[in-house]
């Protein structure tokens, strides 16, 4: 995202709280470090990984429950 478009978005959004410039620029440039990106990219697969295995031990015991049942 473009700093001079997150800065206007900020500064004009009529829902947004008035931020100062400072504060902006110096989120903009953090943002634009790509030190963010890679967090989160790196929480995006811890997340995944999470998923995957939260899924497989759903199905383990689902399918355990089938076996109890028949």
């Amino acid at each position: 995202m473009p700093a001079e478009w997150f800065c206007c978005y900020f500064s004009f959004s009529k829902y947004q709280q008035r931020l100062s410039y400072d504060l902006l620029s110096s989120l903009a440039r953090v943002l634009l470090d790509g030190t963010v990106f890679e967090i989160i990219s790196s929480l995006r697969e811890v997340q995944q990984l999470e998923e995957r295995n939260l899924s497989n031990q759903r199905m383990k015991l689902v399918n355990e429950h089938k076996c109890k049942m028949a």
